[in-house]
């Protein structure tokens, strides 16, 4: 053999280590070489595989966008016009295993212008795919984080800023008129809580009874005196603290849900004032109470100064008066 040739043990040494799997039949379609990149694909040894018709131990089909072309189909097709089909649309199913992904490339053998035979190349496409989905969650994610903080930031900014439709006084920690700053903490917590019940009252279809207690916080705002844009405010501050602890997907699925839970808290509260309008005089017990106590000389609703200066404490004086 002339030296410039390569020898028979170089080429087998490249076909063993080569990462892609390699199976050649012989014209009569007769497995003749298999790789060990191969066996791992299909999970069977070299023995089971040599000497064997191609069509019956290489399960192995592709599938387009019309109907799978089969093994045996795919060899005719090269076989007969002796032409290289390659793609990323191929699957393996080996031995009692999930069907993995595979790009192929069957090529034919030709000795002096005849067909001796065709050689199929696999290669696992799974690791690709993962670095692929990877990526896309990564992306989505990144995308997901952005959107969250575009609406914290407003919220927040809708909130705090003066001037807005909604309410146009300082937020309720700074007036103080009832609460106290633990009792603005259990509101938050218990908001916060309402939203992580309503999720899995969603998710897994349990009844956590999240209706009524919004009902139940309503009224307690109602009570503070509070105005859409004490809620508002509630609702931006249990985001920011559910933030750093949730994962981005979680973060979402909660900003999602906390949507419909602001929505109803919201019409909860309408229709707290709304009764506050109609009843002659207030029927919650913290409005009794503030009654008996309160000197005849004095106004039973905080000053003008204190006032929410919404359309829902107007309609709450009148109603008094």
């Amino acid at each position: 053999m002339n030296d410039s040739e390569p020898s028979t043990s170089w080429v087998e040494s490249i076909t063993r280590y080569l990462g892609e799997g390699i199976c050649a039949a012989d014209a009569a379609g007769i497995v003749r070489l298999v790789n060990p990149a191969a066996e791992a694909l299909l999970d069977l040894s070299n023995q089971q595989l040599l000497g064997k018709p191609l069509v019956d131990c290489f399960p192995f089909q592709i599938v387009d966008s019309q109907s799978p072309i089969t093994l045996r189909e795919l060899v005719a097709e090269t076989l007969s016009r002796q032409s290289v089909r390659r793609g990323s649309n191929g699957f393996l199913t080996p031995r009692n295993g999930w069907p993995i992904p595979v790009g192929y490339c069957c090529s034919p053998l030709l000795e002096q212008g005849i067909s001796a035979g065709l050689v199929i190349v696999v290669y696992d496409l799974r690791p690709i795919r993962r670095a692929e989905r990877a990526e896309q969650t990564a992306r989505s994610n990144e995308l997901m984080v952005q959107q969250l903080r575009l609406e914290l930031d407003q919220l927040t900014e809708l909130a705090t800023a003066p001037g807005r439709v909604m309410a146009s006084r300082e937020p309720v920690e700074a007036d103080r008129r009832s609460e106290s700053v633990a009792e603005l903490a259990e509101l938050r917590l218990a908001y916060a809580a309402m939203v992580d019940r309503a999720l899995e009252q969603q998710s897994f279809r349990v009844s956590h009874r999240v209706s009524e207690s919004l009902r139940e916080l309503a009224e307690r705002l109602g009570q503070l005196h509070a105005g859409p844009r004490d809620v508002i405010e509630l609702h931006a501050a249990v985001l920011e603290l559910k933030r750093p602890i949730l994962t981005v997907v979680r973060m979402k699925a909660f900003v999602e849900e906390s949507r419909f839970v602001l929505l109803e808290l919201m019409g909860n509260m309408v229709s707290y004032y709304r009764r506050q309008m109609q009843s002659p005089r207030p029927s919650t017990a913290y409005s009794q109470a503030r009654d008996a106590q309160a000197p005849r000389d004095k106004p039973l609703l905080p000053s003008p100064s204190q006032s929410v200066g919404t359309d829902w404490n107007r309609t709450r004086e009148s109603a008094d008066e």
